[in-house]
């Protein structure tokens, strides 16, 4: 639809997350907390994989895609995967005729801090701050990857493949920290966990044409780790440190504040690569908010 206009290609993307509102994490992360409290990190964390499952075989898929018919044939592959999921799940999980619906749950399971007092809350504010710099700088890592391979002299289809691997560790990431949230202080866990996608953007600092190539898959893997806990940390500090009363509202304020950051960090990594020619400067910002976010989670004291 676009025919060269970039108004079109505007519009659908500003249309694309109207459309897909119910597909938030808001939505099935509020599902998962109200339902597991033992083992709600690694509920979590395994419900927030497909994600992961995604970005390590979506890059291949898609440059094979486009390479083979051009690429209008990237967008409808991204179109097909979510229809064909979406209606092989309307089948399988449509009720069957006079099935009764599940019982909601109780009203003790909602307990928690009321919408307007968490906002007074310093400790809101601070996970929001601090996972908002994380968010911002992996954002611009996944998105300046495989531009950035490519620029050290690696062919299109080894930089997506290497790329792949930000998926991989993103499960990896995933799962593994949401095991370890439920066992041991969350914040801390956060802290070691997210401040990886900075010693990822120091390797990749010093890449070349002659960097050996397992560096490369190192560097990613270590941003991927970060991205990876990201959510899931998130979802578990919101629903602990203020309960699931308000949750809702208050993990879709931290969604709503840690994407302004999303959109405001392309724009900088944009001016910051036209201005200095290369991706050092990106690369040391993004490894400094992966430092000085962690610092901040560390801060949020004990549990209430």
């Amino acid at each position: 639809l676009m025919q060269g206009s970039i108004g079109w290609m505007y519009l659908g993307n500003f249309v694309l997350p109207l459309v897909g509102l119910g597909t938030t994490p808001v939505t099935w992360t509020h599902i998962v907390a109200l339902r597991f409290v033992r083992h709600r990190g690694l509920a979590l964390s395994l419900v927030l994989c497909g994600t992961g499952i995604t970005a390590a075989l979506l890059p291949s898929l898609m440059t094979w895609a486009m390479g083979r018919w051009g690429w209008q044939a990237g967008y409808l592959t991204l179109a097909a995967l979510p229809l064909v999921m979406w209606l092989s799940l309307c089948w399988r999980s449509l009720p069957q005729r006079g099935q009764e619906p599940a019982q909601a749950q109780s009203a003790t399971a909602a307990n928690g801090m009321p919408f307007a007092q968490a906002l007074r809350d310093r400790r809101f504010w601070v996970c929001n701050i601090g996972l908002g710099l994380v968010v911002s700088a992996i954002y611009g890592m996944a998105t300046n990857t495989v531009p950035m391979l490519r620029g050290i002299g690696l062919p299109p289809a080894q930089a997506s493949a290497i790329f792949g691997v930000f998926g991989v560790s993103l499960i990896v990431g995933r799962i593994g920290v949401g095991g370890l949230i439920d066992r041991l202080w969350a914040p801390g866990v956060a802290a070691v966990a997210l401040a990886l996608p900075a010693v990822g953007c120091l390797l990749f600092l010093g890449a070349d044409a002659q960097t050996p190539i397992p560096l490369l898959i190192a560097a990613t893997a270590l941003v991927g780790v970060g991205s990876g806990a990201e959510f899931d940390i998130a979802a578990y500090l919101v629903s602990r440190y203020f309960g699931l009363r308000d949750y809702g509202r208050l993990f879709g304020l931290h969604l709503s504040v840690v994407t302004l950051g999303s959109i405001v960090a392309p724009f900088a990594f944009s001016a910051l690569l036209r201005n200095s020619g290369g991706y050092s400067a990106i690369l040391m910002v993004c490894a400094a908010c992966c430092v000085l976010g962690p610092l901040l989670l560390l801060t949020m004291g004990r549990y209430p």
